[in-house]
């Protein structure tokens, strides 16, 4: 079936996923006792390169259209290909929310690392 509608199921609610993936797994890959800007660019590099696997995969799981047919015509690459397409252009909205959580997290880093200035001054 190849309904391209656009409604709840297919567009609304895989956003949704999207947008919450996008504001829980960097917190997830970076530890809340980091003090290193570092680890914590490294973390939201993670998270963005797995928020475009698995965008794509929400995307494979709610899309309505049968992709049997782009594999027939070119194999499962091209069938890959437009899952990753789709995957990309759902960076507009997870994008935005990866940049906030990275500003929230170097605000935590400099946080910490103020307590352990002020920690070891008072010694």
């Amino acid at each position: 079936m190849n309904d391209t509608s656009v409604t709840m199921f297919n567009t609304g609610l895989p956003l949704i996923i999207i947008g919450v993936l996008a504001l829980a797994i960097p917190r997830l890959l970076v530890r809340k006792t980091t003090r290193l800007h570092r680890v914590a660019a490294v973390g939201i590099a993670g998270a963005s390169l797995l928020l475009v696997i698995l965008s794509a995969g929400v995307f494979f799981l709610f899309d309505n259209r049968s992709y049997e047919a782009l594999v027939v015509a070119g194999g499962y690459s091209l069938a890959l290909q437009f899952l990753f397409e789709a995957s990309w252009k759902a960076v507009i909205l997870w994008g935005p929310l990866v940049l906030l959580n990275w500003l929230s997290l170097a605000q935590r880093v400099e946080r910490l690392r103020g307590q352990d200035l002020a920690e070891g001054s008072s010694h």
